[in-house]
């Protein structure tokens, strides 16, 4: 785990030496913060927050990383009662967007999306079912997310037919709820960045960042530019993972 500093001595971009993560996985937390520092609306936070995430997918796409998982909007987030999740789904509306258009990612939706207003949804659907079909890496959208809540929904499916009861009974391991996991047949996220100077997971990826490397810094994600970036791959090419043994 570690926090990202202000000085900008190194790295530099194209610098970097060592392992590249094979998933990276980021909270995108900070847009209202940013934005109103900035004297802008939480919007115009959100708008800003996707044009950085358009940018993010570039520089992973560049330094070979093969899936990318966003996290948008969390399940706590559906509690608020101001405007600030629609806001943020308009802009993941915008984004998504752009990105498919662009046909260089594979995009996936995840979470309890079903909790979402149903017009959001097959406008997000209708978006990103098309880049099913594209064979560049894969992008996972986490909107509705909780980690904990992915697994009771595994557990829910596993136990949803015969065969998975029977299964279940017959011994549960760690494989059988893997499988249905949103993320199921991906592998765990290598790396996990949350901006804005939290330095907690907020139920993001319970099951799967058991080894995951942990990367803060403090700028919001608006602001998370390609020095931020770099400075991450460099904190995950320094550690060594050792899975616990």
């Amino acid at each position: 785990m570690t926090t990202g500093s202000s000085r900008r001595s190194t790295p530099r971009p194209g610098d970097r030496s060592g392992p590249v993560p094979g998933h990276i996985a980021v909270i995108l937390d900070g847009n209202r913060r940013w934005a109103r520092a900035e004297g802008r609306d939480c919007a115009w936070g959100y708008l800003r927050g996707g044009d950085r995430a358009r940018q993010f997918l570039g520089w992973c796409d560049a330094a070979g990383i093969d899936v990318v998982t966003l996290y948008a909007v969390s399940l706590d987030n559906l509690r608020r009662e101001d405007d600030s999740v629609a806001a943020s789904l308009r802009a993941v509306a915008v984004t998504l967007r752009q990105l498919a258009r662009e046909t260089r990612w594979r995009i996936r939706l995840i979470g309890r999306i079903d909790l979402l207003d149903d017009r959001i949804v097959r406008q997000l659907r209708d978006t990103v079912d098309p880049t099913h079909a594209v064979s560049g890496p894969t992008v996972n959208i986490a909107l509705a997310y909780s980690g904990r809540e992915e697994i009771l929904q595994s557990l829910r499916v596993l136990l949803s037919t015969p065969e998975g009861i029977t299964q279940a009974q017959a011994g549960l391991t760690q494989d059988m709820l893997a499988r249905h996991l949103y993320t199921g047949g991906l592998p765990d996220p290598d790396l996990i960045i949350r901006p804005s100077g939290e330095q907690r997971l907020s139920d993001f990826m319970t099951w799967q960042s058991i080894y995951s490397e942990l990367y803060f810094c403090e700028t919001g994600w608006p602001g998370f530019d390609e020095y931020h970036f770099e400075r991450a791959l460099a904190h995950f090419a320094s550690r060594s993972r050792r899975y616990g043994q």
